[in-house]
């Protein structure tokens, strides 16, 4: 339950990471709108946003935020760590959930398995084919090296590029955001300020969708390193937005009005 979306622009030169900030946790029942923001900053050329459960994704990710923090490595390179880190992850949960409380580990079960019941086996292998995060693990990557990138992580441990497409979103918001960047003509020679105001609009429109918050924070990543939009520039895209709407709303109802006095059939 959340909306992340990231975008590339300027002939592949900027991508722009866009994020609410709702919290939550299916599993706890919580759902709050968090002070701090969903971006994380992995290395100096690089973003990540997470949807899914509150908590999963920090042990996934805090290695590599170790690692490259103070680097500027190729976005391939840190995506194939994350994505090693997320199997990795995700066979520790399938362990501790299923394994240990039959007395075994997995290394136990993969010599042993000639000796185990037939039905402890299947549920074991459908254990580890079938196993999610509790609430869903999905990881936005998004980058500059030599040019941007946006990648997704999910499960099992897969990474997807979403460079062709030029934008990649996340969490419960996500039909809402593509679609905007959709019915906006988007592409990736799309001009910086041009763009920013798409992913806002994308962001803005998520807001219909259960579990997405109002705050939003908006961050682009260049050859010069990761930026943070003010909050006056996130001033001046909410009041772009509202004028457009106001715009848009008499149309619309013009048009419905006008549908209503249609004779058919």
């Amino acid at each position: 339950m959340t909306i992340c979306t990231g975008i590339i622009c300027e002939n592949r030169e900027k991508a722009i990471a866009v994020a609410d900030r709702m919290i939550t946790d299916d599993e706890l029942s919580i759902q709050f709108e968090h002070r701090e923001t969903k971006i994380l900053t992995i290395s100096k050329n690089c973003l990540a946003m997470t949807s899914g459960s509150a908590f999963f994704f920090q042990e996934i990710l805090e290695p590599i935020i170790k690692k490259y923090k103070n680097e500027s490595p190729k976005i391939s390179k840190i995506v194939e760590e994350i994505k090693n880190s997320y199997a990795e992850i995700r066979m520790k949960k399938i362990e501790d959930f299923y394994f240990r409380p039959m007395g075994l580990t997995i290394n136990q079960f993969n010599r042993e398995q000639s000796n185990l019941d037939d039905r402890i086996m299947g549920g074991l292998v459908r254990a580890l084919q079938d196993f999610e995060f509790p609430g869903g693990l999905q990881i936005l990557v998004i980058g500059v090296d030599d040019e941007a990138h946006i990648y997704l992580v999910d499960n099992p441990g897969m990474s997807t590029p979403l460079d062709t497409v030029g934008w990649g979103s996340i969490g419960t918001g996500s039909p809402h955001a593509d679609y905007t960047f959709i019915s906006g003509g988007y592409y990736t020679e799309f001009p910086f300020n041009k763009a920013v105001c798409l992913a806002y609009e994308a962001k803005r429109r998520a807001e219909v969708a259960p579990g997405v918050g109002e705050e939003t924070d908006i961050y682009h990543i260049d050859k010069n390193g990761i930026h943070k939009l003010s909050d006056k520039s996130k001033e001046q895209l909410k009041n772009i937005f509202e004028e457009k709407e106001k715009l848009i709303k008499p149309i619309e109802k013009e048009s419905m009005e006008r549908v209503s006095k249609l004779s058919l059939w």
